[in-house]
């Protein structure tokens, strides 16, 4: 076949293609427009709700290719008359490739790539425009049709009826489809163009193209996501509130891995059935199956956190015995400190290890990246059992130092017509909002700072005796001679004491749950029982305590307008709190503790910050009182786009307590989440948001990273990416007060938090090839294990086969490294072991007065 005629036929694809997708694009974009328009299957809101994304811009485009076509029936014209050919209007009318496809004729100067020069700029932005929108009109047409069967039946006749060749997603998809033929169709051309400059230009364009599909595929590609994340968050729902977890889908990085149904038990009570596991980057979730995808997709359970998270193939009857699941074969997943156990079901063991595989992948490049870059180094035992410690250190906090990006995305809230013009005037330390929030807190009026409590909005009964006698709080003066810069005390049973020359020295008989020192005016508070004592405090360490004549529920200590203060709560009827904000005055001869403000709050607090002119409570909600102008208002309200969207899908959770990280930043700290916001309240990043994926009780930020302590971890986070950088196991841990070093302490024993030199650590590049060598030598011990009969032993009696089925067991200590624990250690398999028998006892204990159903599973096979 000669060039030229190859040439010819190249020409006729490219013409003959713009005439089929002509056809189509009239089809779809006037046709089935006019019918959903004309129909009575839709309202009159959903008709034109699908005519503006279905549609968009489709007449545009149809205008835009008819133009392109018309100009190539010219083109082909002016080539055919040159040739000698007469032609007519009827042979144009008709819209076919005039010109022989033979070779016949030789037509070197007729060209397409002109026509594809001057459309090009105007076709990027129609094509731009579409796209966009294209994943939100999927979706929104595959929803009208799923919800409404006889829109549904109606646009299936139609199709039918017109012969259509292609599905609706089909023909909502060939636009941008057209366009990824075109580089093809000009390419082919270009090879046989005689030409060099046409075929220079026909490639240049071909390449411009190529490249704009790119940037089409990108845009459809990231829109889609952003829509299937979007319409993820809104359908999953937590099945008990107390469940629910930031699941930070709104991160770009979150993605969803795996979306599989398998025969699972979230408990043992509860029956093995069809569950949707869904496997993302950091965690997984158990879901309800609904073959529906726009229902709700409602969470059975807490998402299981890789980090904390151990696979366990070996079966365990006593989970099971309720059930005919000797058929199946199991996967156990593990949270040892937490006694928490769930279980996968497979039909043979080749999609269970290779379920296993996947998810043991997962669990490994979780772990992996948790370094013990900090570890914990004991710095003191007591015989006793602590209440509180507290440490008075005088060293100076060092300025937190961390590169946070600002969120470009985010709205610019200048811009917004609905803040209130209040909202213009500087707020030096945080925010200012719209509304004064006067539901959740009352203050006293500005010239009634003493008098009766302002009851205005909850119009029930305050007891007016609550009242401190100030009179009796009077103290002598520091002696700045005798301060006290270091000095370490020791709550236990037996007392207060003191060490010094690492001895114990009591000093009260007290026993407070808490203490607070103000070393500037040398005072100190100790909160015992309900009940609060002060007493002037230096190197004398002669104490004369004075009693506050209510009943204390908590202190807390702060400066205000460079006075320090301290905030007094004391529980009130109907679970109020009331809180007394006191002030210490110098007078002639002594100090005095002042009344400053009288406030109540309807939830439990958990902290108060105090910043320069006003403070910050914790309670259910962080809740911003500025003091001199007896202004409250909520920290964070969903005026700001970005904001409400976190806001709404953080699930149920509680304040806990604020950092200031510079004038323009604060973190706040959440019993499950954390984020930054700017002084205006708004969420500045949304690339930088914490899961703590346990609840968290105490928080401390220490040089880069953020301490949260829960029930059973130590975590740290880097303040600059939010990501888990350490974890710990140590329960029941809390924070020494007062230092700026991190001491924490258990019942009885103080840790050191201490950054470790990098010869301490195993490099990362070291852990990697020995996971990668221990997990081939482990496969080959797995396949050997499962050549042999499963034992009918109870499970716990040999639940842990190490070295034969686990890799993803990995827990963190202080100093040891992964490796260094599994590879190294004999009496790990043991220790571990007996962690999972204390599981089963407790299982046994919990279930022992329960009747138990035997149930039959449902074959997988029929169902």
């Amino acid at each position: 076949m000669s060039d030229n005629k190859k040439r010819i036929q190249a020409l006729a694809e490219v013409f003959e293609s713009e005439r089929a997708y002509i056809r189509d694009i009239k089809f779809w974009g006037v046709d089935f427009k006019k019918h959903i328009l004309n129909g009575n299957k839709l309202n009159t809101q959903m008709k034109y709700i699908l005519n503006n994304l279905v549609f968009l811009n489709m007449h545009e485009i149809l205008e835009m290719h008819l133009e392109m076509f018309d100009i190539m029936k010219k083109k082909n014209v002016v080539a055919a008359e040159k040739c000698g050919i007469k032609t007519t209007k009827d042979m144009i009318q008709k819209d076919d490739f005039i010109l022989a496809k033979d070779g016949s004729l030789n037509v070197p100067k007729l060209e397409y790539v002109s026509l594809f020069e001057d459309f090009f700029e105007k076709m990027k932005v129609l094509y731009l425009k579409y796209t966009s929108e294209l994943p939100r009109a999927i979706i929104e047409l595959k929803k009208a049709m799923f919800y409404n069967s006889e829109f549904a039946t109606d646009v299936k006749k139609f199709l039918k009826s017109n012969k259509a060749a292609l599905g609706i997603t089909n023909y909502q998809i060939r636009p941008p489809d057209k366009v990824i033929r075109y580089p093809l169709l000009l390419r082919a051309i270009a090879k046989r163009e005689p030409n060099e400059d046409l075929k220079n230009r026909y490639l240049e364009m071909a390449l411009n193209l190529k490249n704009f599909v790119k940037i089409l595929d990108q845009n459809f590609r990231l829109k889609f996501l952003s829509l299937e994340i979007y319409n993820l968050i809104n359908r999953i729902k937590f099945k008990n509130d107390v469940d629910s977890y930031p699941l930070n889908l709104i991160y770009k990085s979150t993605n969803v891995l795996k979306d599989v149904k398998l025969v699972a038990k979230t408990s043992k009570l509860d029956p093995a059935s069809f569950k949707q596991i869904m496997l993302f980057n950091n965690y997984m979730l158990i879901c309800t199956v609904t073959d529906n995808p726009f229902k709700a997709l409602e969470v059975l359970t807490k998402p299981l956190f890789y980090s904390k998270l151990t696979l366990i193939r070996k079966r365990y009857k006593e989970f099971e015995k309720a059930e005919e699941l000797g058929s199946y074969h199991p996967l156990y997943l593990v949270n040892k400190e937490t006694r928490d156990v769930k279980s996968l079901y497979f039909t043979n063991i080749f999609s269970r290890d290779s379920f296993h595989n996947y998810l043991m992948k997962l669990i490994v490049s979780i772990k992996s990246c948790l370094i013990d870059k900090y570890g914990l180094e004991q710095y003191y035992e007591s015989d006793n059992v602590f209440k509180t410690v507290f440490y008075i250190d005088n060293q100076i906090e060092e300025v937190i130092n961390i590169d946070i990006k600002v969120n470009e995305e985010s709205i610019n809230v200048d811009e917004l017509s609905t803040i209130d013009s209040s909202s213009s005037e500087e707020w030096s330390e945080i925010l200012v909002k719209k509304e004064e929030t006067t539901e959740i807190i009352n203050v006293l009026n500005d010239d009634d700072k003493k008098g009766n409590w302002c009851t205005n909005c909850f119009k029930m009964p305050i007891n007016r005796t609550d009242e401190i006698d100030e009179s009796n709080l009077k103290f002598d003066k520091p002696n700045l001679r005798k301060q006290i810069n270091s000095m370490e005390l020791y709550s236990v049973k037996e007392g207060l004491f003191i060490k010094k020359n690492h001895t114990l020295e009591k000093i009260s008989d007290f026993s407070p749950k808490k203490i607070l020192y103000d070393s500037d005016n040398q005072l100190l508070y100790l909160l015992v029982n309900d009940t609060l004592y002060i007493s002037v405090f230096n190197m004398n360490i002669e104490l004369n305590f004075k009693r506050v004549n209510i009943k204390v529920k908590d202190i807390f200590t702060g400066k205000l307008n460079n006075k320090e203060c301290i905030a007094i709560t004391k529980q009130s009827d109907f679970n109020f709190v009331l809180i007394f904000l006191l002030e210490v005055v110098a007078k002639d001869n002594c100090n005095q503790l002042i009344m400053n403000r009288k406030l109540y709050v309807g939830y439990d607090i958990y902290d108060i910050t105090f910043l320069t002119q006003r403070i910050v409570i914790s309670c259910k909600d962080f809740i911003n009182i500025d003091i001199d102008r007896l202004k409250s208002q909520a920290l964070l309200e969903g005026y700001d786009l970005v904001t409400s969207i976190v806001l709404k899908n953080v699930g149920i959770m509680n304040a806990r307590q604020i950092f200031k990280i510079n004038e323009e930043t604060f973190l706040l700290c959440f019993d499950k989440t954390g984020f930054y916001v700017d002084k205006l309240g708004c969420i500045k990043n949304t690339e930088v948001l914490f899961s703590w994926e346990v609840p968290i009780k105490y928080f401390k930020i220490y040089k880069d990273v953020l301490i949260c302590l829960s029930d059973h971890y130590i975590q740290l986070f880097n303040l600059s990416n939010g990501k888990l950088v350490t974890l710990l196991i140590k329960s029941n841990c809390r924070f020494v007060s007062g230092t700026v070093i991190p001491y924490i302490y258990t019942e009885n024993v103080i840790y050191k938090l201490e950054y470790l030199d990098s010869s301490e650590k195993k490099s990362m590049e070291s852990i990697n090839n020995d996971l990668n060598y221990y997990s081939s030598q482990n496969q080959e011990l797995v396949n050997e294990y499962y050549l042999k009969e499963v034992s009918n032993q109870d499970w716990f009696n040999s639940i842990f086969d190490w070295y034969a089925d686990n890799l993803t067991n990995i827990v963190y200590e202080s100093i040891h490294s992964v490796l260094d624990l599994y590879l190294h250690d004999d009496s790990h398999e043991f220790s571990e072991t007996s962690i999972i028998t204390d599981i089963i006892d407790q299982y046994k204990i919990e279930y022992k007065n329960t009747k138990i159903v035997r149930l039959k599973l449902i074959d997988r096979k029929k169902s």
